[in-house]
């Protein structure tokens, strides 16, 4: 994982959704990622810079514990200013 210097950057952040339906069952997933915009994202059309996804957009995040893929779907996107503000 890569650390800022405590300085104001930029954030983005998504909130993701995903559902699966088996018979009449739904399980909702739900997804929060929170990055500087240039931060690499993984869409379904390929790599693609965090600040640059759109809503609706599908991405696909790694779960570690089965090595598969999940698509999420871009539910809210917002930007922001991060990072600390030196004392004078």
């Amino acid at each position: 994982m890569t650390t800022h210097d405590a300085k104001n950057y930029a954030l983005t952040k998504l909130v993701l959704v995903s559902a699966q339906t088996n018979g009449n069952n739904i399980k909702l997933n739900s997804e929060v990622l929170q990055a500087t915009p240039y931060h690499p994202m993984l869409t379904k059309q390929g790599n693609q810079k965090i600040g640059e996804v759109t809503l609706g957009q599908d991405v696909l995040c790694l779960y570690e514990q089965t090595g598969n893929y999940e698509s999420f779907t871009v539910l809210l996107k917002t930007e922001q200013a991060g990072g600390a503000q030196k004392s004078l």
